[in-house]
């Protein structure tokens, strides 16, 4: 996959029903916290974040790999859950990241009124841009420098599973395939848990 701003969509990619079980743990079980947003101004949303040695996102990872012609590696895998008003706003993943890849985006809950992604696929043009109508278990691909945004549903939430890559680098990697990365909130161990 070459990093030209394009997105690659794949519909049906996990397993319907392991799709639907995920959304449901994800809205319903794991903890989520009211800390993520696309801008500083922007409104907040919830999200949880993942270790890659969690044995379903581990093989979800491993899935991903294969969809690449190159080594990657993971620098946050996390998943947002948007509320009806919680709206995104135009950003992108790859600030502050040296070596940024693709973003790779899993469409979780079932479909619902509104709900979309947009980008822009020409850097030098903020006034072009496209939509992509939201489908659960589609998989988005783009690459990290594309300006995008997701938009809310009607009437419940919308729920996407988020891996930000990073070109592997495999004489930086002493403890394995996988960085360990800072945030604000959150420090990744480098060995499992």
């Amino acid at each position: 996959m070459s990093n030209d701003f394009k997105v690659k969509e794949i519909d049906d990619w996990l397993d319907p029903e392991l799709t639907s079980y995920l959304s449901d743990v994800f809205l319903n079980r794991l903890p989520h916290y009211f800390v993520e947003r696309s801008r500083k101004e922007g409104s907040k949303m919830y999200s949880h974040d993942f270790h890659p040695s969690d044995v379903m996102i581990g093989f979800i990872c491993e899935k991903i790999r294969k969809l690449f012609d190159y080594d990657i590696n993971f620098s946050r895998i996390y998943f947002n859950i948007q509320h009806p008003t919680m709206e995104g706003m135009w950003h992108v993943d790859s600030k502050l990241v040296k070596d940024a890849g693709h973003t790779v985006m899993l469409m979780m809950t079932p479909n619902d009124e509104d709900g979309a992604f947009f980008y822009r696929p020409d850097p030098e043009n903020d006034q072009y841009q496209r939509k992509i109508h939201y489908k659960q278990n589609k998989l988005l691909i783009f690459p990290a420098e594309m300006e995008h945004y997701g938009s809310t549903f009607k009437t419940k939430p919308r729920i996407t599973l988020v891996f930000k890559t990073l070109k592997a680098n495999i004489q930086d990697e002493p403890n394995g395939p996988f960085y360990a990365v800072s945030y604000t909130h959150l420090t990744l161990p480098t060995t499992p848990y």
